[in-house]
């Protein structure tokens, strides 16, 4: 059994993580000011349902999730409905023309479609294969209906790779 903590102990240990607790603050601080004020649009996405689906599927005997979806056009449909969007910055709401998070979500059926369930398919391919990241290029839409080429870059967070719960997305346009 371990000895209870002297008073000068408990002392120092308390300030440590009072120290400890700043640079957690400061760290997160800094965290969102990158992300807020980057020029170039980023997502943070929650592809938990998705990672619950994937394991599900691996549960039931499917060993490749890549043609598991490829046969299985619905299901894709389904989970890009289950993505939720929990943070955008500012370049990106200026890049598909929304005034707010909200309003980018409540079209992004519009910005995605159909059109963009093969690389939906192939993003969720690579992270059921223990990849942290993903790179591809599709077309998306603006809110006001102006396609536009990106090239997106996809990266697991560290620390979330079990769930998938915090999923960042990198993107830039394109040349059409």
């Amino acid at each position: 059994m371990a000895e209870p903590l002297r008073k000068d102990e408990s002392n120092e240990h308390s300030a440590r993580l009072e120290y400890l607790e700043k640079l957690l603050e400061q760290s997160r601080s800094e965290y969102r000011t990158l992300f807020s004020d980057c020029p170039v649009p980023i997502w943070e996405e929650d592809f938990s349902a998705i990672r619950k689906y994937v394991n599900d599927k691996r549960r039931k005997g499917v060993e490749n999730i890549r043609a598991y979806l490829s046969s299985h056009q619905s299901d894709v449909a389904d989970l890009a409905r289950t993505v939720r969007v929990t943070d955008v910055n500012e370049a990106t709401l200026r890049m598909y023309g929304a005034g707010s998070r909200e309003e980018l979500e409540a079209g992004l059926q519009e910005v995605f479609g159909h059109k963009t369930y093969d690389i939906f398919s192939e993003e969720i391919a690579a992270f059921a294969e223990e990849q942290e990241t993903f790179t591809g290029t599709t077309i998306n839409e603006t809110l006001m209906g102006d396609r536009m080429h990106i090239n997106l870059k996809m990266r697991i967070i560290p620390g979330y790779e079990d769930d998938w719960s915090r999923v960042l997305v990198f993107i830039t346009r394109r040349p059409n």
